[in-house]
């Protein structure tokens, strides 16, 4: 296994988060049957998902670019989001949870060597709030505009940890996590800060990342371009909030056609968060 890690071409699939109501527990049992056919092509190094971006292709409040968002009340998501975590580690696809141990050795095993861009911390396994691990708080976090960079957050269960939030993108991120918590980042060489001391500046047109409007990105009316990956969908997605829970998407769109991508546009305000998942945004109503 190469070091720093390298993870696997993981392709989208839904997030009964961020998904209408009613549709939660339907779309718990697509995540997992995905999943389970999934780990064949997997072990050949093939994108097996691609084909999930099909039931993506719309332009309806359907679809996420994330892998999984386990709700406490619902079982099956959270054991997708484990299957998730060890899919792209490629540690098999067991749901159960995670002991203290095998998060270390799997630290040990694919993260000990992992280098990070500048002063950033490296990609890997942290424990958040413990010695040798992170503080609570907000994180940015780097990735490509091309190859799909990961997140995953676990939340303690007895004295096991399971996953309550796993997410795939492309340009970068953003995740709060508080003590207790585990914080797991698969991102090549470009690590994570605190969002205090992350200085990347962004200019138009805007590509592919979560934005914070009015400090990253000005408020206004933006039209939409298709990014660069066709093996995947476009879209984007304005938050209220950090919180990926409830109802904190108030807007989005997604589609795996390049041109009815081209003809969206959306308006954002200060205090929201705008995601670009293979997306261009580019300030003005009119192209």
């Amino acid at each position: 296994m190469p070091s720093p890690f390298q993870p696997y071409q993981y392709t989208a699939i839904p997030n009964p988060e961020k998904q209408p109501k009613g549709s939660k527990g339907i779309l718990a049992a697509i995540i997992v049957l995905v999943v389970v056919a999934c780990l064949g092509l997997f072990a050949t190094g093939i994108a097996g998902c691609a084909t999930i971006a099909a039931v993506l292709d719309s332009d309806s409040s359907t679809g996420t670019n994330a892998i999984s968002s386990a709700s406490s009340d619902d079982e099956e998501s959270e054991g997708a989001g484990n299957a998730n975590l060890r899919t792209v580690l490629g540690e098999g696809s067991s749901i159960d949870n995670f002991t203290k141990s095998e998060l270390k050795e799997l630290q040990e095993k694919y993260f000990a060597n992992a280098k990070a861009t500048g002063n950033n911390t490296p990609q890997g396994i942290y424990f958040v709030g413990s010695k040798g691990g992170i503080d609570a708080g907000t994180y940015w976090m780097g990735g490509s505009d091309t190859q799909l960079s990961y997140y995953f957050v676990l939340t303690k269960s007895g004295n096991t940890y399971k996953c309550k939030l796993n997410n795939n993108y492309y340009g970068h991120n953003l995740i709060t996590v508080e003590d207790s918590e585990v914080l797991i980042v698969i991102n090549g060489t470009e690590g994570f800060c605190d969002i205090s001391k992350m200085t990347d500046k962004f200019s138009d047109p805007y590509t592919n990342g979560v934005f914070r409007v009015g400090t990253d990105i000005p408020a206004g009316t933006y039209r939409l371009k298709a990014g660069k990956d066709s093996s995947t969908y476009y879209a984007y997605y304005v938050m209220k909030d950090l919180s990926y829970g409830g109802d904190y998407i108030t807007e989005q769109k997604q589609t795996s056609d390049a041109g009815t991508f081209a003809t969206y546009t959306v308006t954002l305000h200060e205090g929201e968060y705008l995601e670009l998942f293979n997306a261009t945004a580019t300030k003005g109503s009119q192209a």
